[in-house]
């Protein structure tokens, strides 16, 4: 994860360097560019393989704190390798499948933003999302319905528009990750905007991790405050304990046995 946020991190201090003062002349091109999309995945994946992995560390330990016999048992030989890249690979798959999901081809009609055509043609101007687009085919070809209006099908009429003699014309898609300059996961959006189910569950997802994160560490604080309570170090006191304290010792030992065991 570490490694994925650096490999973005440098990225994008590189093409700042690259880009410079001219970026304003190039926004949509890099916006709708496939690296851009590239690095879009590489942040995502970065932070929710972080997230996962700090959200399962977190109830290991939570786990060890409280049964750290039965647990150090439990994380020697074969099996706990197993365990261990079982839970691996399955926090890596999620985070790669949840970072391509805005990516494949049968979910554009909720992830793409629009279209970016190239810059030789007068007609489709800087970013063209459905609704530019329905305004222009519907001048073209008479009247649509807006309902139905997919992007493959505005992909169809667009090319039908220009003759394929000349090459019709290129463009290139402003997908998910494309939503700002450094191509991050799409926070905030609105209440009719098609990606907000996505968006949403993904917030939902990272809410409830961090908070398993923060229960875990204020209920390990309040257990070693009761281990402490009830476990103190009795060899450090002063004088020599009568025959009902070293009972009452040998009773709070036995206890805290059975809390750690």
């Amino acid at each position: 994860g570490d490694l994925l946020t650096g490999v973005y991190l440098i990225s994008i201090f590189v093409l700042d360097v690259w880009f410079g003062k001219g970026y304003c002349e190039v926004q949509n091109k890099w916006l709708s560019s496939d690296f851009c999309s590239y690095i879009g995945v590489a942040s995502f994946n970065g932070t929710h393989i972080s997230l996962f992995s700090m959200t399962v560390l977190s109830c290991m330990r939570s786990v060890g704190i409280r049964k750290p016999l039965h647990h150090a048992r439990k994380s020697v030989g074969r099996k706990s390798y197993v365990t261990v890249g079982i839970i691996t690979t399955s926090i890596i798959l999620v985070s790669v499948v949840a970072s391509l999901l805005p990516l494949l081809h049968y979910s554009e009609d909720f992830f793409v933003n629009g279209l970016v055509y190239q810059e030789s043609n007068t007609l489709f101007i800087g970013v063209n999302d459905k609704s530019n687009h329905f305004n222009i085919l519907q001048d073209y070809y008479g009247r649509m319905t807006k309902l139905t209006l997919r992007w493959s099908l505005i992909n169809d009429l667009v090319n039908g528009m220009f003759s394929n003699n000349y090459g019709g014309i290129q463009r290139s898609t402003l997908d998910f990750y494309g939503n700002d300059a450094v191509c991050l996961f799409k926070y905030f959006v609105r209440t009719d905007d098609p990606q907000r189910v996505y968006v949403w569950t993904i917030l939902a997802i990272e809410f409830i991790c961090f908070l398993i994160i923060i229960i875990s560490i204020l209920s390990d604080q309040l257990f070693y405050k009761r281990i402490f309570g009830i476990c103190p170090d009795h060899r450090s006191g002063p004088g020599v304990a009568t025959e009902k304290q070293e009972t009452s010792q040998e009773d709070q030992h036995h206890h805290c046995n059975r809390l750690l065991c």
